[in-house]
């Protein structure tokens, strides 16, 4: 397995994935939308999505965003976003 950062050939797979992470937060079914932020995130680089991948197949994405910490007084990295395919899941693949 793979692991690598998404780039804009990813917003396909990887903006459905998106929608179906928020429907398991109890979102509305939203397929434009969530390619819009996705393809936002990629252009504007004001996240990092990191992908698994085996082979060609896209399995799952963590997505950071940078914050600052007062108490650390340095930069750090906001995990909020985590999906694996549920074919995948119980696999190891989101450790």
């Amino acid at each position: 397995m793979l692991i690598r950062i998404a780039i804009e050939e990813d917003l396909s797979v990887l903006s459905a994935q998106f929608d179906l992470y928020r429907q398991s937060l109890g979102q509305l079914p939203a397929p434009d939308d969530s390619k819009d932020f996705i393809q936002s995130r990629l252009q504007e680089n004001d996240s990092v999505i990191f992908i698994a991948q085996l082979e060609s197949e896209i399995l799952g994405f963590i997505q950071l965003y940078p914050s600052f910490s007062s108490r650390l007084l340095k930069p750090l990295w906001y995990f909020d976003d985590i999906f694996v395919v549920e074919s995948q899941r119980n696999k190891g693949i989101a450790t």
